[in-house]
């Protein structure tokens, strides 16, 4: 008899059900949520034909995970899972969510998603990590010019290197060179960070094949 999974994915631990091809719920229970612990359950109830899980933050691992173990695991759109659930009139609330998605797995009716690779999401994360930077460089900047207001002193707009020369100016205003200066040193090892960011995303460019 073929059996389908659903699983409903959080940090800690994730809730796996089973049916049987007609729909019969086989079991319920939740998991760690690896994929050494999910792949060690699923083996326990037979051969499974396919498992289904939605996008989320984990989603890539578990699922490139399950697959390196050999579990035959679909990734769906979690908004097209709950259309494709409320056209089932399936109940998708916790802890029913993985009901529903083994359903889904048993009828097959869901639009499988693309499940990116670890270095494309490496990629993501530096070009993620250098925005957060820059975000936290431009706030600081804006607190610098903040601070020069309260004493009367106008940096200017920019950033660069006459930027920098007037903000050093500031620093000898009595009353505000301590704050200057501990901004500064802060906002010196954000732009190494940045520079440090932008190698990478060098690297990584360098080393990508180039589509004929």
């Amino acid at each position: 008899m073929k059996h389908s999974a659903g699983l409903d994915l959080s940090m800690e631990t994730t809730q796996v059900c089973i049916v049987d091809e007609n729909g019969r719920k086989l079991v319920s229970e939740k998991v760690e949520s690896s994929p050494e612990a999910i792949a060690m359950m699923l083996e326990r109830y037979g051969p499974i034909e396919r498992v289904v899980i939605e996008t989320g933050r984990m989603s890539p691992a578990i699922c490139l995970g399950l697959r390196e173990l050999g579990v035959a695991v679909v990734c769906i759109d979690a908004r097209q899972a709950h259309q494709s659930l409320n056209a089932m009139k399936a109940n998708k609330a916790d802890p029913r969510d993985a009901a529903g998605l083994a359903q889904l797995a048993r009828t097959g009716f869901y639009k499988e998603v693309h499940v990116k690779s670890p270095a494309a999401h490496g990629v993501r994360s530096v070009i993620t990590a250098r925005s957060h930077l820059v975000e936290a460089r431009v706030r600081f900047d804006n607190m610098i010019r903040g601070l020069c207001a309260t004493f009367a002193y106008r940096p200017g707009a920019g950033q660069g290197k006459a930027f920098l020369e007037k903000i050093m100016q500031a620093a000898h205003i009595p009353g505000l060179s301590d704050a200057i200066a501990s901004l500064l040193s802060v906002r010196a090892e954000l732009m190494e960070q940045i520079k440090e960011m932008d190698r990478r995303l060098r690297v990584i460019i360098s080393h990508r094949p180039v589509k004929s």
